[in-house]
């Protein structure tokens, strides 16, 4: 906001960068440009973040008038960051691609299908379901790989186009990336010459500030929101005390924690995971997970609305409303985003004194 207060206010300006904000983020949500707006603003706040940091620690380890602290100016600085934020992205995405080579070559897929099939025919063979629901399952290897056959031909259209998204995601987050990099370099070049910068472009300029500010501040409160899931979740999957051993607890809870950063869509995520697994201990294991999982899912919606409510300063009920409506009509990316678009709304309306 400091590099925009040397501008008067002009009524013109401001409602015209109002409009073009407003649809500008309605573009995003109907042509599902998240990911793209979601990887821009992570990775530029991440980057004046580190930026902070290293400048304390120049401030604190670094004696003044030497080179070096001469030489950590502000581009610099920015440089240093940038690189490090890159660095941890593709050594990110490195370690999926890697271990998502070694599960599929590396015989775990097969072992699953393994276990699995002779799950279903321990179930077959047991009297202690009703018959209709034992009819429903099939009855070896060669008949679950003949429905996965038929499910995928039935189903082929969908998963080629969930594949075409998926893709299209993983160049918008790349090309995001590069964004939020390039930004975060602008921002240098626009504190040189804030006092020359047009005034349609100072107004514009202060709707971004204060849509990033209020991502950030939902994005802190999902973190605690996913730190509770996961704190949820690890009391769940210690079921040795009753008698049942899951594998990969700890997996699971680090990727339940790193999912859940995604409202709601993040949930699902880690419930899915944990429901394949219950399937490896019991069919009972397994609806008793997807029953504990649907609760949590619920509650998640309270959480957000609690949680974030407080870090905006929103009742749960007008957060609650906004996520039921966001998601009646952008569906899963509406959930994700309605905290972040209430919370500028009433930030833009605070700041106008009209709320």
């Amino acid at each position: 906001m400091s590099l925009l207060s040397s501008h008067t206010d002009n009524p013109t300006f401001r409602n015209a960068s109002y409009i073009l904000m407003g649809l500008a983020l309605l573009i995003v949500l109907h042509y599902h440009f998240l990911p793209l707006l979601l990887s821009v603003i992570l990775t530029y706040i991440f980057i004046t973040r580190t930026n902070g940091v290293i400048l304390k620690l120049r401030r604190c380890v670094l004696p003044r008038n030497t080179r070096l602290h001469k030489s950590l100016n502000a581009h610099n600085i920015n440089l240093i960051s940038t690189t490090l934020t890159l660095a941890i992205v593709f050594s990110i995405i490195t370690m999926m691609s890697l271990g998502i080579y070694h599960l599929i070559h590396g015989g775990h897929v097969g072992f699953m299908l393994a276990k699995l099939a002779a799950i279903l025919e321990d179930t077959k063979n047991s009297q202690d379901l009703p018959a209709a629901i034992l009819n429903m399952l099939p009855n070896n290897m060669a008949e679950i790989k003949a429905s996965a056959i038929k499910l995928i031909e039935e189903y082929r259209a969908a998963l080629t186009r969930i594949s075409k998204n998926s893709i299209t995601s993983f160049v918008y987050i790349l090309i995001g990336i590069i964004i939020g990099a390039m930004l975060s370099f602008h921002r240098l070049k626009m504190r040189k010459n804030r006092h020359k910068m047009p005034l349609f472009k100072a107004e514009l300029m202060r709707r971004i500030v204060n849509f990033e500010t209020s991502f950030e501040r939902v994005f802190l409160a999902q973190v605690k929101i996913s730190l509770i899931d996961t704190f949820l979740t690890g009391l769940y999957l210690v079921l040795p005390l009753f008698g049942v051993d899951l594998p990969f607890k700890m997996t699971v809870l680090i990727v339940a924690f790193i999912v859940g950063l995604i409202p709601v869509a993040g949930n699902l995520i880690s419930n899915t995971i944990i429901i394949i697994l219950s399937l490896g201990a019991s069919l009972y294991v397994a609806l008793a997970s997807l029953v504990f999982l649907v609760v949590i899912h619920k509650l998640e919606y309270f959480l957000n609305a609690k949680i974030i409510g407080s870090e905006i300063e929103s009742s749960a009920w007008e957060l609650l409303v906004a996520m039921v409506v966001f998601e009646r009509i952008f569906g899963i990316g509406g959930i994700i985003v309605a905290p972040v678009y209430y919370a500028y709304l009433k930030n833009e309306l605070k700041l106008r004194k009209l709320i």
